[in-house]
C-alpha cells in the first residue's frame, strides 16, 4: 500500500545535523537518515542543509506531527538507511 501522507523531509528527532527523507513503499514507509555537510545544522523551514548560525535547533518528537510518525516508526523498527554528503 503506497501511502503518499507519510512521504516527506523531517527534522531527525535526536541530531541538528541530520534529517530524515520518508519515502512510501508497497510495504511501508521507509525513512532513509541524512547527514549534513560539517559545520551545517538542518533547516526545518527551508528544508535543506543551512549555517548553524541560522538554524534554531530543538531535539525531540515533539517537533513532529501525527502524519509522520509512521515514517518515525520506521526508524525504531530498524527501516533506515543512513546516507551522508559527499
Amino acid at each position: 500500500m503506497n501511502d503518499n501522507s507519510t512521504s516527506g523531509i523531517f527534522p531527525h528527532p535526536e541530531r541538528c545535523d541530520a534529517y530524515i527523507q520518508c519515502v512510501p513503499r508497497d510495504d511501508g514507509p521507509f525513512a532513509h537518515e541524512k547527514i549534513c555537510p560539517s559545520r551545517l545544522y538542518f533547516d526545518p523551514h527551508l528544508l535543506t542543509c543551512n549555517w548553524k548560525s541560522c538554524v534554531l535547533c530543538e531535539k525531540g518528537c515533539k517537533n513532529h506531527s501525527k502524519k509522520n510518525m509512521p515514517c518515525l516508526a520506521a526508524i525504531i523498527l530498524g527501516s533506515l538507511i543512513i546516507t551522508t554528503w559527499l
